[in-house]
């Protein structure tokens, strides 16, 4: 097996809610059991396989490592960052509600139910706030323990512009319905995908942020009418 290629987690492998950090690790990115990760390593996974600026992957690593209470440790496990209502969060574009099952496993039917969303193939920032606000009501009207407030609007937004940034290649922002698939169901890099020629900055991440929960709103604007 090259240093790089695909393995399917094994029974005893942890992995966590991200499919991004899943991924990592099934490529051999992260250590492929999901164990024994440093802040480092994360970082220079980040850069390595997504092409993460060094700032962004800097900040996104200890964004996670804080909001999960790892700060102080030296090593962690991929579950580790999966603490609810830190990284992990309800009305996921590929997990249930933690009220629902086990939001460490990808749901598909979920996952095809944003790929439903895609214009002309492909998945675009109005895709992502359209399923997110389907996702959205589903969980309001069926999740009693709902948790879904600023925090969680701007880590789906995080989410998302980083989708479209990293695997669109960082540049008209959208993404292959095929590669997204492949990606979220999978937690694979797809084929034919090719990681952005330049590092993906803080800026470009914030601005897609942004225009997608300013769709948030207009979405949930027109709903209230």
């Amino acid at each position: 097996m090259s240093e790089h290629e695909w393995q399917a987690p094994g029974p005893d492998d942890k992995r966590s809610a991200c499919p991004a950090l899943n991924t990592l690790a099934n490529h051999g990115y992260l250590p492929r059991d999901g164990d024994n990760i440093t802040s480092q390593q994360l970082i220079k996974a980040l850069q390595d396989a997504y092409n993460l600026s060094g700032i962004l992957a800097t900040v996104s690593t200890y964004n996670g490592v804080v909001t999960n209470g790892l700060l102080f440790k030296k090593t962690f496990n991929l579950e580790e960052l999966s603490k609810h209502n830190a990284l992990e969060h309800d009305a996921s574009l590929s997990r249930k509600d933690k009220y629902f099952g086990n939001p460490l496993k990808v749901d598909n039917e979920l996952v095809d139910k944003l790929l439903d969303q895609q214009v002309d193939g492909k998945i675009n920032l109005d895709s992502l706030a359209k399923q997110r606000q389907m996702q959205l009501n589903h969980s309001k009207e069926h999740n009693p323990e709902l948790t879904y407030g600023f925090v969680q609007k701007v880590l789906s937004g995080a989410e998302g512009a980083m989708l479209v940034n990293v695997m669109g290649g960082n540049t008209n922002f959208e993404v292959d319905v095929a590669m997204l698939e492949t990606f979220l169901k999978h937690e694979r890099l797809p084929h034919t995908w090719r990681k952005p020629e330049k590092p993906v900055s803080p800026l470009e991440v914030f601005n897609n942020s942004n225009a997608l929960m300013k769709k948030y709103d207009e979405l949930e604007k027109e709903q209230h009418k």
